[in-house]
């Protein structure tokens, strides 16, 4: 009976064993076709790198450079407008007398004098030229201008010269000097002015430009 009993148990444990290794595990059934080997899984998106957003320059004037004036006797720079005379004619003094303003090539007569006088000429030019526009001159010597005048009075003619010397606005507000004036036909013919004056950005003027102020007197 034991034997038996032992052989009942013997079967069933074999029963049971074989049982386990011929129906398995069970499995948890999923989509996959069998024989299909499983797909990768998807990768991940690259990451974006963070670009930072782009700035258009906005366009920036140029700078203002500051302009410096040369400085020296050899600078060179546009010619400034040079200095007329405002009135051309005959003009009468206290005391009697007439100034003249005149442009070369002209005359005019000199009221309760009986002279005309005529602007004819300038000879020489070598005045120290007037610092202009930053530019400085050094001069050795002021230097002169040289102008002629027709003076007539009847049958009276002469040509006279008259001297300026450089740097020189007015000459009556200078000490006299006797080449800057001469009788004629008892009266004195003096030289008051004679503009432009050379500049060192302009250079001498052109003959047409001049005008000379002459300052007519009685002598006593």
């Amino acid at each position: 009976m034991r034997t038996d009993r032992y052989f009942v148990l013997l079967t069933l444990l074999t029963l049971t064993i074989l049982s386990i290794a011929g129906c398995g595990s069970p499995l948890t059934p999923t989509s996959q076709p069998l024989g299909v080997p499983p797909s990768a899984p998807p990768m991940p998106a690259p990451a974006t790198p963070n670009t930072p957003p782009t700035v258009a320059a906005s366009p920036s004037a140029a700078p203002t450079r500051g302009t410096i004036a040369p400085t020296g006797a050899t600078a060179t720079r546009a010619a400034t407008p040079r200095a007329t005379a405002s009135t051309v004619g005959a003009s009468p003094v206290a005391g009697g007398g007439a100034r003249l303003v005149l442009r070369l090539g002209q005359s005019s007569d000199v009221a309760a004098t009986g002279l005309t006088i005529r602007f004819s000429a300038v000879t020489e030019e070598s005045r120290c030229p007037r610092s202009t526009g930053g530019v400085y001159m050094t001069c050795a010597w002021a230097g002169q201008a040289i102008v002629f005048v027709d003076a007539k009075r009847g049958a009276e003619t002469n040509s006279l010269r008259l001297t300026i010397p450089g740097l020189t606005d007015d000459t009556t507000q200078r000490p006299a000097s006797a080449a800057a004036a001469i009788t004629f036909a008892g009266y004195r013919i003096q030289i008051v002015s004679l503009e432009p004056q050379p500049t060192t950005t302009g250079g001498k003027p052109d003959q047409g430009e001049y005008v000379v102020t002459l300052l007519v007197t009685a002598v006593p």
